[in-house]
C-alpha cells in the first residue's frame, strides 16, 4: 500500500473519534442516570451535567487500563502494515458510532464495549482472517460480559436486602447512606491510587478520604431530615443523587474512554512515528481527555433520547432502589475497568436491576423492554463484524 498523509489521518480520525464519543455519551447517558431520573428525585437537566463533568475524571484517571487492551489486546495489529492498521482503526471507529448513533435513534441503549470489540473482530477478520484475531483475549473479554450481568445482579440484590430498609427508614437513613458512601469513596480511592503510591498510602488516603465523606453527608442528612419536611427529605435524596450519578459516570468514563482512545492512540502513534508531530507520552492522556470531553458532549447535548428507555420503560423504581441499583454499577464497573477488563454499563446496569427486581419479586421489571435489549446486544456481534469489514473495504478502494 502507498504511505498516507499524516495530517489527513490526524484530522480523520479526530472528526471519526469525536463521532463515536458523542455518540457513545448520548446513548449511554440512560445508564448513568436513567434509574434515578426515572424515581423522580432529581432533575433530567442537572443529571447530565453531573455525569459530563465526572464522565471526564473517569476517563482521564482510570481509562488508560481499558485502552491498552483495546488498542493491543485484540487484533494481531504487528504483522500489519501501518498503513492498514491506521485504515482499519478508522473503519472500527466508523463503524462503531453509527451502529450506536442506529440505536440512539431507535431508543435503545446499548453496549459499546460490545459494538467496539466486535468491530475490532471485524477488522481483524478482514484483514488477516482467523488469524488475525487474539481469540484467547476474546474469549477473555466475552467470559468477563457474561459473568458482569450476574456479578451486578449478586452484588445489587446484597445491598437491596442489607441497605433498603434502613434507607426507608428517614431515622437510619442518614447512617445508612453514610456507611455506604464511605465503602463506595473508599473502594473507589483505593483502585486509583494503589499501584500509583505505596501500599500503606493508598490504603490510608483511601479510608481519610471515605471517612471525609462520611462525615460530610451525616451530618448534611442530620441537618436537612431533623425538620421532617418532604422538602428537607427530597433536598437529601436529591444529593444522594448526584454522588451516585458522579460515581456511576465516573465508572462508566473508566470503561468507556478506551473505545475511543485504543483506537485513536493507535493512529496518533502512526502519525507521531512518520511525522515526529507528537510527544509520545502525552499521546495516551490526551486521546482519553479527548474521548471524556466528546462523550460529556453527548451526553449533554443527546443524552436524554435514551434516558426514558432505562428510567421508565424498563423499569421504574423508587429512589432507595434506584440507589442501591447506582451503587452496584459503579462498584462492578469500575472494579472490571482497573484490571483492564473492558465491560459494559449497559450490562451491569441491567444486572442492578435484575438484581433489585430478585429482591422485590419482579414486580418492577418490563420484560417486553428488557427482551428488546437482549435482542439488540445479540444482533450487535455478527452485525458490527460484517459493517467493519464492508466499512473497511470500502475506504481502501477510495484510498488506493
Amino acid at each position: 500500500m502507498p504511505p498516507v498523509d499524516f495530517t489527513i489521518v490526524v484530522a480523520t480520525s479526530v472528526l471519526v473519534g469525536a463521532f463515536l464519543a458523542w455518540s457513545n455519551g448520548s446513548n449511554n447517558a440512560a445508564n448513568l442516570v436513567g434509574t434515578v431520573v426515572g424515581a423522580r428525585v432529581i432533575p433530567l437537566s442537572k443529571a447530565l451535567i453531573i455525569a459530563s463533568v465526572f464522565e471526564v475524571v473517569g476517563a482521564v484517571a482510570f481509562g488508560s487500563y481499558v485502552s491498552s487492551t483495546l488498542s493491543y489486546g485484540i487484533v494481531r495489529i504487528t504483522v500489519l502494515s501501518d498503513e492498514a492498521v491506521v485504515l482499519g482503526m478508522l473503519s472500527v471507529m466508523l463503524s462503531s458510532g453509527l451502529w450506536v448513533l442506529t440505536s440512539s435513534i431507535l431508543k435503545v441503549p446499548v453496549s459499546v464495549i460490545e459494538v467496539v470489540v466486535s468491530c475490532l473482530v471485524g477488522f481483524g477478520l478482514i484483514s488477516l482472517g482467523v488469524e488475525g484475531v487474539n481469540w484467547l483475549n476474546l474469549v477473555m473479554i466475552f467470559t468477563s460480559w457474561f459473568s458482569l450481568i450476574p456479578i451486578a445482579t449478586l452484588v445489587s440484590a446484597t445491598l437491596f436486602i442489607t441497605i433498603q430498609p434502613f434507607l426507608t427508614n428517614q431515622k437510619a437513613q442518614a447512617v445508612s447512606s453514610s456507611l455506604t458512601m464511605f465503602i463506595l469513596i473508599s473502594t473507589t480511592a483505593y483502585m486509583l491510587l494503589y499501584s500509583k503510591v505505596n501500599d500503606v498510602y493508598a490504603l490510608l488516603i483511601s479510608i481519610f478520604a471515605g471517612f471525609l465523606t462520611f462525615l460530610t453527608i451525616f451530618h448534611y442528612g442530620r441537618k436537612t431530615l431533623r425538620s421532617k419536611t418532604l422538602a428537607s427529605a427530597e433536598k437529601f435524596l436529591e444529593l444522594l443523587a448526584s454522588i451516585s450519578i458522579a460515581l456511576v459516570s465516573i465508572s462508566h468514563g473508566a470503561s468507556n474512554a478506551g473505545n475511543v482512545a485504543g483506537p485513536l492512540t493507535i493512529i496518533f502513534n502512526y502519525a507521531s512515528t512518520k511525522a515526529n508531530a507528537f510527544n509520545l507520552s502525552l499521546l495516551g492522556y490526551l486521546a482519553l481527555a479527548f474521548s471524556g470531553f466528546f462523550m460529556s458532549l453527548g451526553i449533554l447535548t443527546w443524552g436524554k433520547r435514551v434516558v426514558g428507555t432505562i428510567g421508565e420503560e424498563l423499569v421504574t423504581l423508587s429512589f432507595s432502589s434506584a440507589f442501591v441499583v447506582q451503587v452496584a454499577t459503579s462498584l462492578t464497573v469500575l472494579t472490571f475497568a482497573r484490571f483492564g477488563i473492558p465491560v459494559s454499563t449497559t450490562m451491569a446496569i441491567v444486572g442492578g436491576i435484575t438484581g433489585v427486581g430478585l429482591a422485590m419479586k419482579y414486580r418492577t421489571i418490563n420484560f417486553k423492554t428488557l427482551t428488546k435489549l437482549l435482542l439488540v446486544w445479540v444482533l450487535t456481534l455478527p452485525s458490527c463484524v460484517l459493517l467493519t469489514a464492508g466499512v473497511y473495504l470500502m475506504l481502501r478502494t477510495l484510498v488506493y
